[in-house]
Parts: C-alpha cells; structure tokens; sequence
C-alpha cells in the first residue's frame, strides 16, 4: 500500500469521525461553560450535540459529497457511479434535518428519529462488510465509516436511555418530598 493510499484510508477515517468529534468536544465545552447541576441537565446537553453536531454534521457532508462529486463518492466506495447517488443524497439531507429538529423533539421523538437512523447506519455498517468481504477494501468502505456506523446509534441510545432514567428518578424525587 502506497503512501497515498494510506493518507486516502487516514483523510477518510478523520472525516468519517469528525462529527462524532465534534458531538464530544461540544458537549464537554458546553457541560463546562453552563455547568448544569443535574445529570438531567448535562445529559440535555450532550444529546442535543449528538443529535446536532454527531448526525447532522455527517448527513451533510455525505449529501454534499455525493451531490457535488458523485462519481468521485462512487469511486471513494468501489463502485461505479449511478442515479442512487442522488436519491442517497437526498435520504442524508433528510436525517440531516431530523438531526437538527432532534435538538428540540420531545424525548419519545427522539427515541424514534435515532432507531430510525440507526436501523438505516447498521443497514448501511452490514453493506460496507459485505463488500469488504467480497474483497472491497476502497477507502470509502472501510476503517471510520464502519467506526460511526457502528458508534453512533449505541451511543445515541445510550444517551437517551440514561436520560430517560434521570427523569423518572427526578419524578420520583419530587414525588418522595
């Protein structure tokens, strides 16, 4: 493997993970900066940079891509070209916009928009592993995108399911007083 292919394998690893960056050093900025002094309160916080920064962020970039360079996105995946990438393009300005509106959904929406996603990157985690099982190892299909793919939805319900837990414990609390 040459050295630019490693770079190739490297730059797209990065930029694969950036938004889930992004997501983290937002969160802990914020946590810091508000300093919210319930758990309810930093994990508000941390879910609306999930949902913010971690989704939105890398439903653009892909649309972007994909409408900008479609051919070169093809490539970057192992394949040729074609009309999906359009269609894909789209799908990822969609999750794009759920991604923002998350930010402000009750928590039942938000439970739904990241099952939702999450079905569609583990979907989309199983494919890159196929293909790199049939012997497609192109930069686009390997290392960072199966590391979000894999990531982001567990972490995202996690996030959820720990605030949903604070919740019912404030509940309970107000109810014990």
């Amino acid at each position: 493997m040459s050295e630019t292919e490693i770079g190739d394998y490297i730059g797209n690893s990065v930029a694969s993970c950036l938004p889930l960056v992004v997501a983290v050093v937002g969160a802990l900025i914020t946590v810091a900066v508000r300093k919210p002094t319930s758990p309810g309160g930093r994990l508000e916080i941390w879910i609306r940079w999930w949902f913010g920064a971690g989704m939105t962020l890398l439903a653009l970039q892909v649309a972007v891509y994909e409408i900008l360079l479609p051919h070169q996105f093809a490539a970057a995946l192992g394949y040729e070209y074609s009309q999906s990438e359009i269609e894909e393009a789209a799908a990822n300005v969609g999750w794009a916009i759920l991604g923002i509106g998350a930010i402000w959904l009750d928590q039942r929406a938000r439970w739904l928009v990241m099952i939702a996603y999450g079905a569609f990157l583990y979907i989309d985690l199983i494919n890159h592993l196929v293909n790199f099982a049939q012997g497609d190892a192109a930069v686009g299909n390997v290392g960072g995108t199966w590391i979000y793919d894999a990531l982001f939805p567990v972490v995202g319900l996690l996030l959820l399911w720990a605030a949903q837990r604070a919740g019912r414990r404030r509940s309970s609390e107000a109810l014990a007083d």
